[in-house]
């Protein structure tokens, strides 16, 4: 019983790595005033020990005769290094996206107090997930040099795991016949709204934030990302790649913003952008990646949909921002760097929930494609990857310093959380014992040995892609220890006399919570409390990536994948849950109504098949000359449930429990909100997905339809340009809608999607989609229908009628329609 409490306690004060879960509030959410994730301080003027600065260095870890407490030591196992120059040669490379498609109902990683709500037969201690924002995209980017290939892969999640990578692996050699062991990179965006269960804690712990851990979800993850990896690299073809580094690219911290104030004297927010581009050799564009810190905490724990949060975002008009520049479209990813102590903003505007975080991207993507223009590409280039299964000891990191002990002699032999660091009056714990939960007692009393896979062993990358090279980190770096990578990084590449570069890629193959730089560490808060090798871990782990790096430089880029010892981590179980049959898949149980409004709320919900089959598809279609055809989005694609535009709900009759029925009447909703350059016209909604009655068939039905008809509120406002005779600029707008959430925030009812990021959250909505325009003199038309085009600089649409001659009229009037509405629509309005 005692030990019980004991992991229960603790467990309640982990954060699974991210700063946010303990306190019980969002890490950034709409909520007034400072974000719930700025941790409060000491005053700012404490000075800084200079003790505090460069204290690993002191100490010699790989000297054998080092002892601690009288025994001897353990010196860590040499690395592997075989000659090998880097392969070098034109370059092909593949991209693909696909959707993750976690069963609805799985319980999201991010947040440590999601106790409350529907309870799943894929939610573990945490509640069921209810839906999904869009879908979480996986993304991936192949490059193949030679016989050499390296894939980058982003995750909609949380963190990455070394069981996702080691399955995902597994997946690739057996089922797609790729033996990519080693070279791919996994880059999780840090979504605290996407899915848990797969980090294999013991099951107790999983109440800090990732729930306990489900083979079966482990296997759902990985075999997509083995999916997205193989259809990557079955696009490879001739392609040429550039990088560029962008330094203080986000000063009025419109994208995101630095959340650590204790360290204020020496580091703020990471201000490194780092921009990778890869495109067709005739110039088509395969993909843009964004590379920095920032957290994905806008939405906070009552949230139940299942979203990527900033990052998903920042991607989406990242987009839509690189379609409306080059008219082509490319995948937009994001990855993360020093994200351990950044948050995200976009919020400059008064903008809230899923409006952030689209503004996050509507505030980001210039920069991003304005790096793009300055890539210089490169069709033949040096590639290399080299991934280690690592050991992690105590004694390699400290010697006999002393300095992560928790009393003379005693040593955190296995790391430790919850430390308390209080560095009174600027005096730093630099050499005494440090007040910390130390995880060896805590996880015997749950059963578990030593070394411990998930404590003792990590999972390390080091790639090189012409002149970048990518140094993989486990866990949550801060800007202090990317920083710290950076510069060891051009260190080395300046001795060498090599113009190199490196790319911190955070959340990347394994997790081991926060790290940060010593002197960072000794100022204490959330982000050192919870690094499980103290002070010192986060540099020897990040030297190590720079010796290995090193170690490339200098030729030596074999072997592709080693184990310094055997991987501890036990093979997954196998065992399936049984698919649920569905009573009524393909009818429609609530019906569009017979009208409906531009910026109004359209749902319908539908008959559908287990979760376990992924989600639905909802596509939106419009009336054109008898025949309905798909209503075309920002990207020139179907405006359907894929992104933030709409919201996908499970809503099954009976609803969600632990059991798993032989039968239920699967039903899902959609949600629209009617953006405000839809067309007047009539719509229907068409559904498809699978589902299983007698035998597991593909289902598809459309929705009865509607007529989308003129918003009350819209209104035309005509003002002269100053200084151009007969010259007028038009605005169209609508009242704007605000962000309404049901149940205490678990989902949004209205004001999620529609609303304009060039003014503030309560102006009214521009309607910047293009205008046609009728002109009337004295009660006649005039001339044949005028289209004009959205003006970003005037802030409207500018109608020009001096080239009509219609100087001297004593009555002009017009009357404005979108473009694409039927000939008979429009608002009649005077002219000034």
């Amino acid at each position: 019983m005692r030990a019980h409490v004991i992991t229960i306690s603790l467990a309640l004060a982990i954060a699974s790595g991210c700063g946010d879960a303990r306190r019980g509030q969002p890490g950034d959410t709409a909520g007034g005033g400072a974000d719930a994730d700025v941790i409060a301080v000491p005053d700012g003027d404490d000075e800084v020990p200079s003790e505090v600065f460069d204290v690993a260095s002191e100490v010699e870890t790989d000297d054998t005769s080092d002892t601690h407490d009288g025994e001897a030591i353990e010196t860590p196992p040499p690395e592997r290094h075989e000659a090998h120059d880097a392969v070098s040669g034109p370059l092909r490379a593949g991209v693909a996206a696909l959707p993750l498609d976690v069963p609805v109902g799985v319980s999201m990683g991010g947040y440590g107090n999601r106790i409350a709500g529907l309870a799943s037969a894929w939610a573990g201690l945490f509640a069921a997930s209810e839906g999904g924002h869009g879908h979480l995209m996986l993304k991936a980017m192949a490059f193949e040099v030679g016989a050499e290939r390296l894939v980058l892969l982003k995750l909609p999640l949380p963190f990455s795991e070394d069981s996702l990578t080691h399955e995902m692996q597994r997946v690739l050699a057996t089922e797609h016949g790729l033996a990519l062991e080693g070279r791919v990179i996994t880059a999780a965006t840090h979504t605290h709204h996407g899915p848990a269960r797969f980090w294999r804690l013991p099951a107790p712990l999983g109440i800090a934030g990732i729930d306990s851990p489900d083979d079966e979800v482990i296997a759902i993850i990985a075999a997509r990302m083995a999916e997205t990896v193989a259809r990557a690299v079955a696009e490879l073809a001739p392609a040429e790649v550039g990088f560029a580094v962008v330094e203080d690219w986000d000063p009025a911290d419109r994208v995101y913003r630095d959340r650590r104030s204790v360290n204020d004297a020496i580091w703020g927010k990471d201000p490194r952008l780092t921009v990778l581009g890869v495109r067709r050799l005739d110039g088509t564009p395969l993909a843009v990646m964004a590379n920095f810190g920032m957290h994905g905490t806008i939405l906070g724990p009552d949230n139940a949909l299942l979203s990527e949060d900033a990052a998903g975002g920042f991607e989406q008009k990242l987009e839509e921002a690189f379609f409306a520049r080059h008219g082509v479209p490319a995948l937009g990813i994001f990855t993360q760097a020093g994200g351990g102590d950044a948050a995200p903003a976009g919020r400059h505007l008064g903008h809230q929930g899923e409006q952030r975080m689209q503004m996050v991207g509507v505030a980001g993507a210039d920069a991003v494609l304005d790096a793009w223009q300055s890539l210089t590409w490169r069709s033949e280039v040096p590639l290399a990857v080299r991934s280690r299964l690592i050991d992690i000891r105590h004694a390699w990191i400290y010697g006999d310093s002393g300095e992560f002990d928790q009393a003379p002699g005693v040593a955190f032999e296995h790391g430790s959380i919850n430390c308390t660091i209080d560095p009174e009056e600027g005096i730093s714990q630099l050499g005494e014992p440090k007040r910390c939960v130390g995880l060896e007692s805590l996880m015997a009393t749950l059963g578990e040995s030593f070394p411990h896979p998930e404590l003792n062993q990590t999972y390390l990358s080091v790639a090189r892609l012409g002149d970048l090279y990518l140094m993989t980190i486990p866990g949550e770096p801060t800007h202090s220890i990317a920083d710290h990578a950076r510069r060891a990084f051009a260190e080395v590449a300046a001795q060498r006399g090599a113009a190199l570069e490196v790319m911190v890629v955070g959340y990347s193959q394994d997790h081991l919570l926060y790290f940060t730089h010593p002197d960072d560490w000794y100022l204490g808060a959330y982000e050192a409390e919870f690094s499980l090798w103290g002070p010192w871990g986060g540099r020897w782990l990040v030297d190590r990536q720079v010796a290995l790096a090193t170690a490339m430089i200098d030729g030596f880029n074999r072997p592709a994948y080693y184990e310094e010892s055997p991987d501890l981590s036990p093979p997954l179980g196998r065992e399936t849950r049984a698919l649920e049959a569905s009573l009524a898949p393909g009818v429609f149980v609530v019906e569009p109504p017979p009208a409906l409004a531009r910026l109004e709320v359209l749902e319908v919900v539908v008959g559908g098949g287990d979760p376990r089959l992924g989600l639905p598809r909802f596509e939106l279609q419009r009336e054109h000359a008898g025949a309905f055809l798909p209503v075309v989005g920002p990207l020139a694609t179907p405006l359907d449930n894929a992104r933030y535009e709409g919201l996908t709900l499970y809503r099954p009759e009976p609803p969600m429990s632990r059991e798993i029925l032989e039968a239920r009447d699967h039903r899902w909703a959609w949600r629209l909100q009617v953006p405000p350059w839809l067309p007047l016209g009539r719509y229907r909604v068409v559904a498809s997905g699978r589902a299983r009655q007698t035998e597991l068939a593909s289902w598809s039905a459309a929705s009865t339809t509607f007529d989308l008809v003129e918003a009350p509120d819209v209104a035309i406002a005509i003002t002269p340009i100053a200084g151009r005779a007969d010259a007028f600029a038009l605005r169209m707008t609508h009242a704007p809608a605000p962000l309404v959430t049901a149940e205490a925030g678990r989902r949004p009812e209205s004001g999620w999607q529609v609303f304009d990021p060039g003014v503030r959250h309560d102006a009214r909505i521009r309607v910047q989609a293009p205008l046609r325009v009728h002109v009337e003199i004295d009660g006649e038309l005039a001339v044949a229908p005028r289209i004009v085009d959205w003006d970003e600089a005037l802030g409207g649409h500018v109608l020009d009628l001096a080239p009509l001659g219609l100087a001297g009229s004593e009555r002009l009037r017009v009357r404005v329609a979108l473009a694409q509405d039927p000939d008979e629509a429009g608002i009649w309005v005077e002219l000034p």
